[in-house]
């Protein structure tokens, strides 16, 4: 296994980006200063070394996001970073998870609850193409592959609630990132409860629901009753122009799979 951390420095200068070192390692590119060779007992190191500060650096994000989250991502904002995996990386490995064991369960141990999740069988036409079981089928198998959406319209819709202007438009993506994937890993915790019965699925909204409220007054620094109120709002509004979005989107997917 070659890994650039092994690189070393030649003839006083960093072999990585050429520039000349000061102290254990190159100011430049942080690259560390290793004496030249790879033995397998360093390369067993450098891998549970690497899979150690990844483990603890997921805790710590989780800890912070679950303790505080809005003074979190704020602190996370003005620099303080080291220790946190970074906001995308955390959203999409999060909603990873939470798609895998989704689907794991759902087309087996969940087939109970299928009308549930799609209604009951009907062969209605939404048009003279799509029925509208087709229609709730796809919905269901692909609306959480479409999550990505869900960060970007509700960072636009906070941003038009909470006129504060020390967090733009990139600060308040960074924070729904976070406690989305948050979230994902909440709902993870529902999905095998789910098995007990469906009531399961649906209470899951209740944690999710006071924590993002938390969450967002907490990060705009608001008051409580306003923020209450403004926190509902761009929850509503953002996920019905999310899932507006999506209907769009795999109807006008369903529209052409039927015109070709």
């Amino acid at each position: 296994m070659f890994n650039i951390q092994w690189v070393f420095w030649s003839m006083d200068k960093c072999l990585n980006c050429g520039t000349e070192p000061i102290g254990n390692y190159c100011h430049n590119c942080g690259q560390q200063k290793i004496t030249p060779g790879i033995s397998v007992k360093n390369s067993f190191d450098e891998y549970f070394y690497k899979t150690i500060y990844w483990e603890s650096s997921f805790s710590y994000t989780v800890r912070e996001l679950f303790l505080a989250p809005g003074n979190f991502v704020r602190n996370f904002i003005n620099g303080k970073r080291k220790d946190y995996v970074k906001p995308v990386g955390f959203f999409l490995m999060t909603v990873s998870f939470f798609i895998l064991m989704f689907h794991f369960f759902s087309e087996g141990y969940f087939s109970y609850m299928q009308e549930t999740f799609l209604g009951k069988n009907t062969q209605e036409m939404i048009d003279n193409k799509v029925s509208t079981s087709e229609f709730r089928q796809l919905l269901l198998s692909r609306m959480n592959y479409l999550m990505f959406l869900l960060p970007p319209i509700l960072a636009l819709v906070h941003t038009l609630v909470f006129r504060n202007k020390d967090a733009g438009f990139g600060e308040r993506l960074a924070f729904y990132f976070y406690i989305l994937g948050f979230g994902a890993l909440v709902t993870v915790i529902f999905i095998p409860l789910s098995l007990l019965t469906p009531v399961m699925w649906n209470l899951r909204l209740l944690p999710l629901i006071g924590y993002y409220m938390f969450a967002i007054i907490q990060f705009s620094k608001a008051n409580i009753i306003s923020g209450i109120f403004k926190s509902l709002i761009v929850l509503v509004v953002g996920n019905a122009l999310y899932l507006g979005l999506v209907i769009l989107l795999l109807w006008g997917y369903l529209e052409l799979s039927h015109w070709f």
